[in-house]
């Protein structure tokens, strides 16, 4: 994995679709961008526009960082009525 990439998940027992924004942490550290990654999860948090897409939560593991914005289905249903 380069800096990242977007997947799409499911939660489990949920029917809804996210796209999930995994971040391989070796990379963020090796270039040193902790003060990137922070500015996007604090301004994604604050931000609360219709074109902008609201992150819901962020989790992480040994190797990844991962952001979980609005559900698919919300945001393409948002998208589609503008």
């Amino acid at each position: 994995m380069h800096l990242g990439q977007v997947c799409i998940g499911k939660l489990i027992g949920k029917d809804e679709t996210f796209a999930v924004k995994v971040v391989d942490k070796r990379h963020i550290l090796r270039y040193n961008k902790q003060h990137y990654i922070m500015t996007e999860k604090k301004c994604l948090s604050m931000l609360n526009h219709h074109t902008v897409i609201k992150l819901v939560s962020t989790f992480q593991d040994e190797s990844s960082l991962c952001t979980l914005p609005l559900s698919l289905s919300l945001s393409l249903s948002l998208s589609l009525s503008l």
